[in-house]
């Protein structure tokens, strides 16, 4: 690696020592925070649905999103994507994000204003990493595909033969709860406003 190269990448010290901020604690966050657990980090999380006593059983810190942006050293946008959060994440917001933090986008890009995103990381504002796009497949000349402080992966994570059979056996069981009048395993629940802005469901 190149000496230059070598010397423009922050030290960000033990795992312990960083401040996570969760945007969105439903499923896929609390799982995430499962595998982060033996790391011990210092969890921020901004849920507008949750009190902060909940917040705080969950094991983070509850705050403004203004404020918590300006602390963490990695943002995971995991929030359900709705009418009143696009571009939750818009200039103002990615202002906020020091220079040697990471944005990670995972649920989906509607959270974040992507031509505001493009513009910061050109200059080097800090770092993203990103599975979900607003065009996708990503086009082959996208600004994204050549800058050098983005990393890009599929949105896809569980394509296995046994994912597949977890998925109907987990189906199944959660069927069989709801005919007895109990709530589903996972309790997840996916609203038809998220599902319609994800392309899931026609308007109408």
């Amino acid at each position: 690696m190149p000496t230059s190269r070598r010397q423009t990448l922050p030290r960000q010290g033990y795992p312990n020592s960083l401040k996570l901020l969760v945007l969105g604690l439903g499923g896929i966050a609390r799982s995430l925070l499962h595998f982060l657990a033996p790391f011990e980090p210092k969890l921020l999380i901004h849920d507008p649905f949750l009190s902060e006593d909940a917040i705080r059983a969950a094991g983070g810190e509850p705050a403004g999103l203004h404020d918590l942006l300006r602390r963490a050293d990695a943002v995971f946008l995991l929030a359900v994507p709705t009418s009143k959060n696009k571009a939750l994440l818009g200039p103002a917001e990615l202002d906020l994000l020091r220079p040697e933090s990471v944005l990670l986008v995972i649920s989906r890009s509607w959270l974040v204003d992507e031509a505001a995103l493009i513009e910061r990381l050109r200059a080097g504002r800090f770092r993203a990493a990103m599975d979900t796009f607003d065009i996708e497949p990503l086009p082959t000349g996208h600004p994204y595909r050549s800058l050098p402080n983005v990393v890009l992966t599929p949105h896809r994570a569980g394509g296995t033969i046994e994912s597949y059979r977890r998925i109907g056996r987990h189906l199944v069981e959660d069927l069989e709860r709801f005919a007895r009048g109990e709530l589903p395993a996972s309790n997840a629940v996916v609203t038809f406003e998220a599902a319609r802005l994800q392309g899931r469901l026609a308007d109408g």
